[in-house]
C-alpha cells in the first residue's frame, strides 16, 4: 500500500492564479472547482494586482462571485512583483504563497488555469490513477473545444512522454522536492501517466 492511500476518502488541493484584470474567468474556474464530484478538496486562488487595480474593488468582486463563504476556497491578493508564468516556476511560487497564508490540506496537488473547463469527476479520475498505476505525475494528454470537436490527439489510460499544462497532479512532497532543486530534473525523472479523454475541455 502506497503512503498516501488511507482507509478513508483523501482529497486534492488545486492552486490556481489569474490577474486582476482577467475576473471574467473567476466564475467559470470557481464553478469548475465547485462542481467536482471529489467531497474532500480544497482550492487556493492567488490574484496578481495589475498596476491601478485596487485591492479592495478586487475583493468586491471576488466575493460578488463566490456568493457564499466557504472554508473550501481560500483567495490570496497578491500585490507585489508579477511572477513568471513558466509552468513550472509558477506552480512552485503558487505553492510557496499558499505555504506562506494557508494551509496545505492533501497530500496532491494540482492547478487550474482560469480559462479551461474542468469536467466534475477530473479531480476523483486523477486520484483514481495514483492508486492503480505506479505513477508519479498524472494528467490529460489530449482535450476538446468547448464545442465538442476534438483539438488535440493523445493517449488515454496510458503511460506518455508529456501532459497538457494545466491538467498535471502531483504529490505534495515530489512538488516541494523539485521547487528545492536549482534546476528542473529532465521529465525521464517521472512516470507520466494520461487518464480519460472526456473531462476536460478549452475554450
Amino acid at each position: 500500500m502506497k503512503d498516501y492511500e488511507k482507509s478513508g476518502p483523501f482529497g486534492a488541493t488545486v492552486l490556481s492564479r489569474m490577474k486582476s484584470t482577467q475576473m471574467g474567468r473567476l466564475k467559470n474556474l470557481i464553478e469548475s472547482f465547485s462542481h467536482q464530484v471529489l467531497q474532500d478538496k480544497q482550492l487556493v486562488l492567488v490574484i496578481d494586482v495589475v498596476s491601478g487595480d485596487v485591492v479592495d474593488e478586487v475583493m468586491s468582486a471576488v466575493k460578488s462571485t463566490i456568493l457564499s463563504e466557504s472554508s473550501d476556497i481560500t483567495v490570496l491578493v497578491h500585490s507585489g512583483p508579477v511572477f513568471p508564468f513558466h509552468i513550472a516556476s509558477s506552480l512552485c511560487r503558487l505553492l510557496q504563497l499558499a505555504d506562506e497564508h494557508t494551509t496545505i490540506r492533501h497530500h496532491f496537488i494540482t492547478e487550474f488555469y482560469p480559462s479551461y473547463e474542468y469536467g466534475p469527476h477530473f479531480l476523483d479520475d486523477q486520484l483514481d490513477a495514483f492508486i492503480y498505476t505506479d505513477a508519479t505525475i498524472v494528467g490529460k494528454s489530449r482535450h476538446f473545444e468547448r464545442d465538442g470537436s476534438v483539438s488535440r490527439s493523445g493517449e488515454e489510460h496510458e503511460f506518455v512522454e508529456k501532459l497538457l499544462p494545466g491538467t498535471a497532479m502531483t504529490s505534495l512532497s515530489l512538488l516541494e522536492h523539485i521547487c528545492s532543486l536549482r534546476e528542473l530534473p529532465p521529465t525521464t525523472s517521472f512516470k507520466h501517466y494520461a487518464t480519460d479523454r472526456y473531462d476536460f475541455a478549452i475554450k
